[in-house]
């Protein structure tokens, strides 16, 4: 290094010394203040419905895009301008059901996702599913369908124990019907008809 960067250096001023993100540090960066009307700052819900209602003081506010978290009342937010709902801060109630909410659709898109809970619900008029390979592995499973139609191409099915019960008409169309009985078969009708 020669003589004149050496000079050079030694007159640069000293870098500023590397600060926290502390609340005050982030107060003064961002001017974050209580009770105006400008800028970012902290507000109490008093009511809302839907995407929008009102702060403290009467101010009418709206949830920003990126706050997903719909908020409640007696929460506290962060909020821009007065106006707009960026993030919820502090919950009211902790034990009141988180309500992730958006405008129109919403997507979650990654290679891996994972949903899990204790009780899992899911209500929807539609419900749509499309997957290459389905694997379920239940200990009991049950469904109540006012009206149920499959369309398999093969389906191969072992039980332990098969129980069938059908209070009206039970039709069933083959092509071809294979039955193999290891040990006893039954029939118990009142009539018989074979066409």
């Amino acid at each position: 290094m020669t003589r004149k960067a050496l000079d050079r250096d030694a007159a640069a001023p000293a870098a500023p010394a590397t600060r926290g993100p502390d609340a005050e540090y982030v107060s003064e960066l961002l001017g974050l203040y209580r009770g105006g009307d400008r800028g970012l700052g902290e507000a109490t819900v008093t009511s809302w419905a839907e995407d929008r209602g009102t702060l403290d003081g009467g101010r009418p506010a709206a949830a920003a895009a990126s706050c997903l978290l719909r908020p409640r009342v007696g929460d506290r937010v962060l909020c821009w301008s007065g106006a707009w709902v960026l993030a919820v801060l502090e919950r009211s109630d902790p034990r009141a059901p988180a309500v992730l909410a958006a405008p129109d659709r919403l997507s979650i898109e990654a290679p891996r996702v994972s949903l899990q809970g204790e009780v899992v619900q899911v209500a929807a008029r539609d419900f749509l599913s499309c997957a290459r390979n389905r694997h379920a592995v239940e200990n009991t499973r049950t469904e109540s369908s006012r009206l149920r139609v499959s369309q398999i191409g093969t389906d191969i099915r072992k039980a332990t124990v098969s129980d069938e019960r059908v209070t009206g008409a039970l039709l069933q169309r083959v092509g071809t019907w294979i039955s193999t009985t290891a040990h006893e078969a039954r029939l118990k009708a009142r009539t018989f008809l074979f066409e």
